[in-house]
């Protein structure tokens, strides 16, 4: 409830006010105390959270301002804000049209700019602002004539048989295909006028990479490379394509000459990454052009039957040794009480803990890689209905920032 809310943002406003006596860093123009900085501790913002349909820019200013204040309260110091969930945008793009969640209409221009209000609001209070992006994710539907007329993925589908190749379905959505060059530099092109128009701290990307096995996603390309001679199996030439991509996409953002980080947020399973995503976290992790942070997404509870919590993050925290890239463990606050039946035996295991959360933290503390941690999601933390369950996992949370 509304109320019970309430109570949960005052209890975090007191307990960061608390912190920031014990441990002081005073804000030169406003006097205002800030988190401390060496642990990363991060929040994303998925466009459901900015699903702001027609607000226009005072009330989405209003409505960002309290959701920072929010997660600023908590010691956040980085957060990930989707400005581009599909082939669309919550900035003025000259690549993507205006997201569908601006005004409930892709394409339409809202009549202001959602990014520059939330870089600068960000920077007010002094948090890091990651430009989030999901590269080669089209639609959340295979419809394409519910996408804006200037859509890139409908423009290619419209176009000739070399330009429907660009995209594919899978999965009842829509996807660009992840081995064309041309899908590259558009995506390439998107991340450069970002970095170039607006003060952005990081580009940041999760696991949308191959969505299936298919053989039908890149049958026609892949023939194309073997009759000129290539001589790589499927898999490992699908891994050779997603490697170019990421070290491509690395090197546009250092081009760009501003200190802006690149970081990538994959399944936490690494085999299936590998074998099924055609993402090779290992050489990311491992190997200098590829990221800056990793995050993997440890979205398992310490009962999980296949992938335990503990075991999963030793897995990664031993894979980043002598590594230059920074480890930050992404965690799922939006599974507290709720069932997961991925964990089988362990299924309830967040319905019965209200402090699961809280004792991962204290666990990868101890790890000799660890960097931070970063949470999903802002609704999960401050939903509009909450319940005992939900209340504690945050004050246990609140107990170990």
């Amino acid at each position: 409830m509304k109320r019970t809310l309430a109570v949960i943002l005052a209890f975090s406003l007191c307990f960061f006010c608390s912190c920031a006596e014990s441990s002081p860093q005073q804000n030169a123009d406003d006097g205002r105390t800030e988190p401390q900085q060496k642990e990363f501790r991060g929040v994303w913002f998925s466009f459901y959270d900015l699903d702001i349909k027609e607000k226009g820019e005072e009330n989405f200013r209003s409505e960002i301002c309290k959701m920072f204040d929010q997660v600023l309260n908590l010691g956040t110091n980085n957060i990930f804000v989707h400005v581009r969930p599909f082939a669309d945008a919550f900035y003025k793009s000259k690549y993507f049209p205006w997201s569908e969640f601006l005004t409930g209409t892709q394409g339409k221009d809202p009549g202001f700019d959602p990014l520059s209000v939330m870089v600068t609001e960000a920077h007010n209070r002094k948090l890091k602002l990651h430009a989030w992006i999901n590269p080669f994710r089209v639609s959340k539907n295979d419809n394409f004539e519910k996408l804006s007329d200037d859509n890139p993925a409908k423009k290619w589908k419209n176009g000739s048989k070399e330009d429907q190749q660009k995209v594919f379905l899978s999965g009842g959505r829509i996807y660009f295909n992840p081995t064309v060059s041309d899908v590259h530099k558009l995506i390439f092109n998107g991340i450069r006028e970002i970095i170039e128009n607006y003060d952005v701290d990081g580009i940041h990307i999760d696991d949308y990479f191959y969505p299936s096995t298919e053989k039908e996603i890149d049958d026609i390309q892949y023939s194309q490379y073997l009759n000129s001679g290539g001589a790589l199996a499927l898999d490992d030439w699908r891994r050779a394509n997603i490697d170019a991509f990421v070290s491509g996409m690395y090197s546009t953002v250092k081009a760009c000459g501003k200190n802006v980080t690149v970081s990538i947020s994959p399944s936490a399973n690494i085999n299936k990454d590998y074998s099924e995503m055609y993402a090779d976290v290992e050489k990311w992790s491992q190997t200098e052009g590829y990221t800056d942070i990793i995050i993997p997404q440890v979205y398992f509870g310490f009962k999980h039957e296949k992938l335990p919590f503990s075991a999963v993050a030793d897995q990664w925290n031993d894979m980043l040794k002598n590594s230059g890239v920074k480890l930050v463990y992404g965690l799922a606050f939006y599974k507290t009480n709720t069932v997961d039946k991925y964990a089988r035996s362990g299924q309830n295991e967040w319905l019965e803990s209200q402090d699961i959360i809280a004792r991962q933290i204290a666990e990868i503390r101890q790890k000799h890689n660890y960097g931070g941690f970063s949470l999903y999601s802002y609704r999960s933390l401050f939903p509009e209905e909450t319940n005992g369950n939900h209340n504690n996992e945050l004050k246990n949370l609140i107990s170990v920032l």
